[in-house]
């Protein structure tokens, strides 16, 4: 006999299928999820609440039991999909669909716990059990876009642009694995307590092929869902997933629906309205995204955010202004703010991706200081409990996070609002790894040495394993979307190039008939050009076919230590030291030394113009209007030159600076920092 008891008068129940013998009540609905506490792979994982279900699946809220972590655990649970015990089942008619489905879940999961991007809710673990699929992801703490807009109505557009590019950013990651989101909406986006925008809900996420016409399930949130995807059988791509967006921010930005796009087919949808207080940047967007013809919409979420979401922000005052060709050049300066807290020279400064904070290291020193830029006060000291002090700082492109890099070789990676420390990666991690890189978004470590190792910088666990190479690399750099890794071999003279994604070597790079050693990497800001250097050697290969382009043998009086690209791509910039000597040829001490070259052929833009003297300690930095400003510890000036001719355009002075030691430029390339002897931050702001 059953124990099961009446919803209704509480009476036991003898028969559960039948009606209450006491009350006559009918039987109730079996559930759908897993009762709260039901262990899953051995007790390893223990499910709490449910947090959402859809047609896919049902999120449970979960616990990882030995890690002590809280997780989101989805299980895939179609609609039509039964239950019995914990054991979910399908009619035998349905099971070969089925199994491809569970096979579908796994082999996305494994994509998606590779995309890395703190726009895209991160895959922890993915398994088969009770004869369905599970996918463990990272629980976000924070509410819905849709909440959001219940709760505000109309979102400020500032605030809606800030969704958008995150979006857009998460999409470039996604698309680049040629998958399709294909359920962009409020309800999948999520705005977490620490400020990510996080897209979510891969259940809908299939590959696609560019330019074919392939038959998808027709699953589809019809308030949302672009024109094709009401087809089984249509040309799908990344615009597909762009007008989902687009009606996302509509609403966001309106709080109305976008139109029907039935009623839109049929000519009898109403216009696209947007609030007078819309940018009309934004609202172009918004409304070149909702085009009922694939052609008229952006073709890749790049191109969305770079052509038509990039903020437009006022005033000095608050915020930095962006570059404008022919404004502001740096021919006049004036100096702003003096940020003084650090007790020695300041070594390294970066700016957060909006302009608004400034991090700061100093020689020896055991804080960064992290700086509010329009105000001048300290936001947050990142206190270290060692005497290594911090050689390197860096923002991630989210603007969350901040990565510190000691002498010590400790890796940590901060909340950059909070202050709070996130992850640390240590000698046990990283090993006795002579070369380490990050990629652009500070979602992927690398560790160069006799292995080639990536890291996650959520988790910090190992991703993988890069093999191939001969006798191990002495230098690894990321491309800027992090997508490819590049390793030079200095005793073989190879230069290597993986895909982060598969971990698979795609190029070989031999350096042949190219005797001197390079022992540096760095990609071209387009990602299409990779070179090599050494003290006297730069090679220059094709990313796309893998063929050189052009190979420079420097003057023996000329030794390169760094080189980089121009943020435009068409100069190669190095420099290094310089043996000046006199008429009559005597040597004179070595200097620092600039050169500026054609990134295509590798030649010198007008010689006797690009080599410039500025003391016995280099500080450089160059912003995207191709203004390089240098520095040097003996010198109290900072001389600014046009990378494009070499012309000396400006010389910033200031009095008993002890010598300049770092400078850095903000993203918009209007505001100029200055790290003195003394430890004070001096910025700039650039005049017409």
């Amino acid at each position: 006999m059953s124990s099961a008891i009446c919803s209704i008068c509480n009476s036991p129940r003898s028969d559960t299928a039948g009606p209450c013998s006491v009350c006559g009540a009918p039987p109730s609905a079996p559930a759908r999820n897993l009762p709260v506490g039901t262990h899953l792979q051995n007790g390893r994982f223990t499910l709490g609440r449910v947090l959402g279900e859809g047609g896919f699946g049902i999120t449970y809220l979960g616990a990882h039991r030995h890690l002590k972590r809280t997780v989101a655990i989805k299980e895939l649970f179609p609609e039509r999909a039964m239950r019995h015990g914990t054991t979910v089942a399908v009619s035998d008619s349905q099971q070969d669909e089925f199994h491809l489905e569970k096979e579908r879940v796994l082999e996305e999961a494994r994509t998606l716990s590779r995309l890395d991007s703190p726009g895209i809710v991160a895959v922890h673990d993915a398994f088969l059990e009770n004869n369905t699929a599970y996918i463990v992801m990272e629980y976000l703490e924070g509410q819905t876009l849709q909440d959001r807009i219940e709760l505000k109505g109309v979102l400020p557009p500032d605030e809606v642009r800030g969704i958008a590019i995150a979006i857009c950013d998460a999409l470039t990651k996604v698309h680049g694995r040629d998958l399709l989101h294909r359920d962009i909406k409020p309800a999948n986006v999520m705005l977490t307590n620490s400020g990510r925008v996080v897209l979510v809900d891969f259940g809908s996420a299939r590959a696609f092929n560019h330019g074919q016409t392939v038959r998808h399930t027709r699953i589809l949130t019809m308030d949302y869902a672009a024109p094709e995807m009401y087809s089984t059988q249509a040309r799908f791509g990344p615009y597909t997933d762009l007008f989902c967006l687009g009606g996302t921010l509509y609403h966001a930005l309106t709080g109305r629906l976008p139109p029907a796009v039935m009623d839109r087919l049929q000519g009898a949808g109403p216009d696209l309205d947007f609030p007078e207080a819309a940018p009309d940047r934004l609202a172009a967007a918004i409304r070149q995204a909702l085009q009922i013809d694939v052609a008229d919409r952006p073709q890749s979420a790049a191109d969305f955010k770079r052509d038509c979401l990039e903020p437009v922000v006022p005033t000095a005052s608050t915020h930095l202004k962006p570059v404008a060709s022919g404004n502001r050049t740096w021919k006049s300066a004036s100096q702003i703010l003096a940020l003084r807290g650090h007790r020695r020279p300041v070594r390294d400064m970066d700016f957060s991706p909006d302009g608004q904070l400034l991090a700061c290291s100093c020689e020896y020193g055991r804080i960064v200081l992290l700086w509010d830029v329009k105000t001048g006060s300290v936001r947050h000291g990142l206190k270290y409990h060692h005497n290594g002090g911090v050689t390197i700082v860096s923002f991630g492109t989210d603007g969350q996070t901040l990565a510190t890099i000691d002498s010590r070789r400790i890796i940590r990676i901060w909340d950059a609002y909070s202050g709070e420390l996130r992850l640390t990666l240590g000698e046990r991690e990283l090993g006795a790894a002579p070369c380490f890189a990050l990629s652009a978004d500070q979602c992927l470590l690398a560790i160069g040495g006799r292995d080639v190792r990536l890291y996650r910088m959520d988790t910090g666990g190992l991703m993988d394993i890069l093999e191939g190479h001969g006798t191990g690399i002495a230098n690894v750099a990321f491309n800027s979307d992090g997508s490819l890794l590049a390793g030079v071999d200095r005793n073989l003279r190879v230069l290597y190039v993986w895909s982060t994604g598969t971990g698979m070597l795609v190029h070989v790079l031999r350096a042949a008939r190219f005797k001197p050693v390079f022992d540096n990497v760095v990609f071209s800001p387009d990602g299409r050009t990779v070179a090599g250097y050494g003290p006297a050697s730069i090679r220059l290969w094709d990313v796309d076919t893998g063929m050189p382009r052009a190979s420079v043998t420097e003057p023996d009086d000329y030794e390169i230590s760094r080189l980089w690209f121009s943020d435009d791509g068409r100069t190669l910039i190095s420099f290094g030291t310089q043996l000046r000597r006199t008429r009559v040829d005597h040597h004179l001490p070595w200097e620092w030394a600039v050169r500026l070259r054609d990134a295509d052929n590798g030649t010198l833009r007008n010689p006797r113009s690009t080599i410039q003297y500025v003391g016995n300690t280099m500080a450089m930095a160059l912003n995207r209007n191709g203004i390089l400003a240098c520095g040097g510890s003996s010198t109290d000036k900072v001389n600014l030159w046009d990378s494009g001719t070499g012309n000396r355009i400006h010389t910033l002075a200031g009095q008993d600076w002890n010598g300049i030691y770092s400078v850095q430029f903000s993203p918009d390339g209007q505001r100029l920092a200055c790290g003195d002897g003394h430890g004070t931050v001096h910025l700039w702001e650039a005049g017409s």
